[in-house]
């Protein structure tokens, strides 16, 4: 019994090592902008655009995740169809 499951979850490993996953147009939109995100407020921390702002560099870093999440959220709505 044991060595029937073995075998498919080696299978499974197997197939999934091979598959690559292709990001769409959107996709690639969605990790951009986060990226953006997080060098517009790694800049505004450091004060590379002029003086620091430490909060607003905060509130801007907040804003990564967020767009991370509603990318996700499209991805997998839009999956599902």
């Amino acid at each position: 019994m044991f060595a029937q499951a073995n075998t498919i979850a080696e299978k499974q490993f197997s197939r999934s090592q091979t598959e690559t996953m292709i990001l769409d147009r959107s996709d690639k939109f969605v990790v951009a902008a986060a990226f953006i995100s997080f060098v517009f407020s790694v800049s505004l921390w450091f004060g590379i655009l002029g003086e620091g702002n430490r909060d607003t560099a905060i509130f801007v870093g907040l804003w990564v995740p967020s767009i991370l999440s509603l990318g996700l959220y499209g991805t997998i709505t839009r999956r599902v169809r």
